[in-house]
């Protein structure tokens, strides 16, 4: 973990959001995976440089894939949880120069369904509406397992 906190996400959350940065070493695996059931509502490639991707600012330099989901549905709303929305940044790193992701408009994902590949040294971010009841379950600083640690719950 980089990065935990609060920050601004225009795009697709529309304002303030809870923000969560993974920094993956050369030395990491690189696949990402779905963090919640969600259905793909958008993603869109950006070019951009291939600065360290553990520093910030490869988050608006850097080449991306921006994945816009939906979390929710009746299964959601059944269980006494919110729809919500959900942006995933995938980053391309300075050594990482392909982003594998093939969703597109429509897919459906079941938490923890495999999502995309970085390959080599790269950063995903996720934002949330602040406006969500979601409790952080990591800590700066943490080594995360993709498909096995929870980044968070919804309260």
């Amino acid at each position: 973990m980089v990065e935990l906190g609060a920050a601004e996400e225009p795009e697709f959350v529309g304002g303030p959001a809870h923000k969560i940065a993974i920094f993956m070493s050369v030395f990491d695996v690189h696949v990402n995976r779905s963090p919640c059931d969600a259905s793909v509502d958008w993603t869109r490639h950006e070019d951009g440089k291939f600065l360290n991707a553990m520093g910030p600012q490869a988050s608006v330099q850097n080449e991306r894939v921006l994945v816009a989901l939906r979390r929710g549905g009746p299964a959601t709303v059944a269980q006494g949880r919110p729809e919500g929305k959900l942006l995933l940044k995938l980053i391309a790193g300075l050594v990482a120069r392909r982003i594998v992701c093939p969703l597109k408009p429509g897919d459906s994902l079941r938490r923890g369904q495999r999502l995309s590949m970085i390959q080599f040294g790269s950063r995903v971010e996720m934002f949330l509406p602040r406006s969500e009841k979601f409790e952080p379950a990591v800590r700066l600083g943490q080594s995360v397992r993709a498909g096995r640690t929870v980044l968070g719950n919804w309260r």
